[in-house]
């Protein structure tokens, strides 16, 4: 009887297996009877464009091998009417190429590579992508070395630098040059069509990579304080030199090279570039653009002079007639509000001024029962919960901490809202301040008078504010892809205990980490393969191990918040990712760096069992 009822259900799941596809079957013979014409042309046009991209790729292979064996064929975009690339990536591999004297040719045509960027590069019918990876292999092809001239620890230092300009300071080209400034230059430096170079698109791309990364979520003057930040490191290191290392140019100058030469030929209307001519006063200034909007029944007004007017921003020192002018215009268009179509016009204004009024007067509220609740001077952490062998599975979090504990500014973790106004984990609220973690740093060593420079000379400084980059905008997204990427989240039980049982969070883990990929391949490192990730991870420590040596510090035998910040993501690795190649790296092949750890662990956190939940 069983055996009847399944070959029954079989039957019937045939039957309706056959009802669908004859249904199918007929949808589309009906689609081809009444819509022959259109249908055919579809298919004709989009296999025609398929044919041309096959054939249009053949053609451009071929011209690629005729280059010659081991002539590098270089893929970018055009040349600018300023400089030779507009992007710092490609004018850094191009400087290498020349430095390095390997024979090379630029190829304009087909400019976005494999991993959807540009500059790359083909060599004896090999495409390789990624300008610092393309280097590397170039240097073993070529058996080129352009840091012969340096000892371990300068190529360290070189190799700090060189991470702190790729993944820091060019987001500060990028953003300022389409998103606040919309791209308004680069018609004007560059002969390129639209479609070749399509402006509004790469400005929405880009504005949407920066959030993902974290720059973008920062205010312009913030962004400003960090570029300038780094062009001061940069200047602190160089001083009087010909080149970044020395007096002989090495790899670390084809970097530096290509982001500087940005803001002096490219970027001209951004405060970067006023930094780099030394005029701090014009850098200080909000840079915006001024468009004529009409106003008033067809007149023109500047209306930005007249919000810098009322804002006492650079109209200071106006003359009285240009004054009157402008308060004329002003009272104008006053007028011109309160007739017709205008009434609507100020009654939205006047509504928007309301609810933004009442918001505000709402944090301002939440900002004095927050400053009672937690008391003077106590800093309050939001963050995740307790982790099981490690205080936080953030390396930000760890590193705020470490800071704190290493100042004796006492604070207390709140699990509650981990994610900040910015989106971004932890936050820190400081006498009724929301802050990220960087501005508490910086905050609390000014509130209680704190120098830990004060015995650095400049070019220590610069050396401690590049590796601090590199930990927090490098080495960090390694830990993040390797969590959210690669591993798939698989180890996250083992370090963090979780609300619900494994079996009901796993199915749901891809739905909940899809953000966290999408920022990992908007920041760059999710597109590289898991080999790739590895060796970038092994050269950023062997970078670290190398400068530690014996020392207790990575300044020496006092502490210094880069330590914290290489605590943070150093930490993460040797307790919250169990079984990764990173874990194994850190335990076989840098044992100074596992003694730095523990050293660190017991000199600030000798409550650490405390503060886990196993």
């Amino acid at each position: 009887m069983q055996l009847q009822a399944e070959q029954a259900k079989m039957s019937t799941v045939s039957e309706h297996g056959c009802h669908l596809t004859a249904s199918i079957g007929q949808g589309i013979n009906w689609l081809w009877r009444e819509h022959k014409p259109a249908i055919a042309t579809v298919i004709i046009v989009v296999s025609s464009i398929k044919i041309a991209k096959i054939l249009r790729k053949r053609r451009l292979r071929q011209q690629w091998d005729n280059a010659g064996q081991d002539v590098v064929v270089l893929h970018t975009i055009p040349r600018s009417r300023v400089c030779p690339n507009v992007s710092p990536f490609a004018l850094k591999l191009e400087t290498y190429l020349k430095m390095a004297s390997i024979k090379y040719v630029v190829d304009y045509e087909e400019t976005w590579g494999p991993k959807g960027k540009f500059p790359w590069i083909t060599i004896n019918g090999e495409d390789i992508a990624d300008s610092q990876l393309i280097i590397e292999r170039l240097n073993g092809r070529f058996q080129k070395d352009l840091d012969t001239s340096l000892s371990q620890e300068r190529k360290a230092l070189a190799t700090a630098f060189r991470i702190m300009v790729d993944e820091h300071l060019f987001w500060s080209i990028a953003y300022f040059r389409f998103v606040i400034n919309g791209g308004r230059l680069i018609p004007e430096t560059m002969k390129v069509p639209f479609w070749k170079l399509p402006v509004p698109l790469i400005r929405m791309n880009i504005k949407k990579m920066a959030w993902y990364q974290g720059f973008g979520r920062h205010s312009q003057s913030e962004m400003v304080s960090m570029a300038r930040n780094d062009l001061r490191a940069l200047s602190d290191f160089l001083g009087h030199s010909p080149f970044l290392m020395g007096e002989e140019p090495t790899e670390v100058d084809c970097a530096v090279f290509g982001c500087l030469a940005q803001f002096e030929w490219c970027d001209v209307d951004t405060p970067m570039h006023a930094m780099m001519q030394g005029n701090l006063s014009l850098a200080n200034r909000r840079v915006l653009p001024c468009p004529e909007v009409p106003m008033c029944g067809g007149g023109n007004v500047l209306f930005f002079d007249v919000l810098k007017l009322l804002l006492n921003v650079g109209y200071v020192d106006a003359p009285p007639s240009l004054l009157g002018e402008m308060i004329g215009r002003l009272l104008q268009n006053l007028h011109w509000l309160l007739e017709g179509r205008g009434r609507i016009t100020f009654v939205i204004i006047v509504l928007l001024g309301v609810a933004r009024w009442k918001r505000a007067k709402q944090r301002l509220r939440q900002k004095r029962v927050r400053k009672r609740a937690a008391g003077r001077d106590v800093v309050i952490v939001h963050t995740l919960p307790r982790g099981k062998f490690c205080p936080s599975l953030s390396p930000a979090t760890l590193k705020v901490e470490t800071f704190l504990r290493m100042c004796d500014v006492k604070y207390e973790v709140v699990t509650r809202r981990p994610v900040g106004p910015k989106g971004q984990l932890p936050w820190i609220i400081f006498n009724g301040e929301p802050m990220t973690d960087t501005e508490v740093i910086d905050y609390v060593q000014d509130l209680f008078a704190i120098d830990f420079d004060l015995n650095l000379t400049k070019e220590e400084r610069a050396v401690a504010k590049a590796f601090t980059v590199m930990a927090d905008h490098h080495l960090s997204w390694c830990v993040f892809t390797w969590h959210f990427l690669h591993s798939g989240g698989l180890h996250l039980p083992l370090v963090i205990r979780l609300p619900l049982p494994v079996v009901l969070l796993q199915p749901l883990w891809p739905i909940a980490f899809r953000g966290a990929v999408r920022r990992a391949m908007a920041q760059g490192m999710g597109l590289h393969t898991e080999g790739e990730l590895e060796d970038i991870v092994r050269k950023d420590l062997q970078t670290i191990n190398t400068f530690l040596g014996t020392k207790s510090f990575l300044m020496g035998d006092v502490p210094h918040p880069v330590d914290c910040a290489l605590f943070g993501v150093v930490g993460q690795m040797k307790w919250n990712m169990p079984g990764s190649p990173y874990s194994r790296m850190l335990d076989l092949e840098f044992p100074s760096l596992h003694r730095y750890c523990q050293h660190i662990k017991e000199t600030f956190w000798p409550d650490w069992k405390k503060n886990i939940r196993l």
